[in-house]
């Protein structure tokens, strides 16, 4: 006789970033937001409706170091066939650096105590493995590429933007950061709330990404990863300048599957 091995089944571990309160010494001021750990909230109850293990950080909890610890337990722990997502709803900023006439730039999110940057979370995405399937919801100011020329962060229709300016920073190690995705090797979907060219709103809903995106699933369940990113920019288009961008990395093949599956 043979003995049959049950599959473990998979793990689905959310973590959910809401940052409305942030370290003024730092900051050099107070730039507080109103609505992302709603976000946050909103996020994580629905990703545990979804079957997902979830966990949330707000405000002084939403440190860099507590977000990286995180992080790389999850790398740890996690195998093929699980999935992890992780979204972020916070200020967003970024750094340019001019040489030969051309601009690198290095965008952010904004934690409660400091910046994160792209390609620091690059760094921290590298650490999962082949098979693991990590879900990236980025809702803050340019937040095309903080996994990877900003007009002023000016109201519209009485939205905030998730915008700060770059507080007083050493410098940092600048290079061609931005899509450069060949070292991350689990598979990635990625959700921006708006292009690099564009700041991201929060009205008295919430974020318009966040609420947007809720609102699509709520009306329609069963939307896939490539979907729920057309139903999400087609309810935003109307009201605010803000482009939704939808990335994959090693998940051209999936991005029809059902979101978070």
């Amino acid at each position: 006789m043979f003995n049959c091995l049950k599959m473990k089944p998979a793990q689905k571990v959310s973590l959910h970033i809401g940052v409305n309160k942030y370290d003024n010494a730092y900051y050099g001021g107070d730039i507080s937001l109103s609505q992302c750990v709603y976000d946050a909230q909103r996020l994580g109850e629905y990703a545990a409706r979804r079957g997902y293990r979830a966990k949330a950080i707000y405000d002084h909890n939403a440190t860099l170091e507590n977000f990286k610890s995180l992080m790389k337990e999850q790398a740890d722990k996690l195998r093929k066939g699980d999935f992890l997502c992780v979204s972020d709803s916070s200020h967003g900023t970024y750094d340019d650096l001019f040489e030969n006439g051309k601009t690198k730039r290095a965008t952010a999110i904004c934690l409660h105590d400091g910046i994160l940057w792209d390609y620091e979370f690059r760094e921290l995405l590298k650490a999962f493995r082949v098979g693991v399937t990590v879900i990236w919801i980025s809702d803050c100011c340019f937040a095309e590429s903080n996994w990877r020329f900003v007009r002023d962060p000016l109201p519209y229709n009485n939205a905030k933007a998730r915008f700060v300016r770059l507080p007083e920073y050493p410098g940092i190690p600048m290079g061609a950061t931005q899509g450069d995705k060949r070292q991350i090797r689990c598979k990635m979907f990625t959700y921006s709330s708006s292009n690099i060219y564009q700041v991201s709103y929060e009205d008295e809903k919430g974020g318009v990404f966040t609420t947007a995106m809720l609102n699509a699933l709520e009306a329609e369940p069963n939307l896939t990863y490539h979907q729920l990113w057309r139903r999400t920019s087609e309810i935003i288009a109307p009201l605010y300048p803000q482009s939704p961008v939808f990335e994959n990395v090693r998940a051209a093949n999936f991005t029809g599957n059902r979101f978070l599956e």
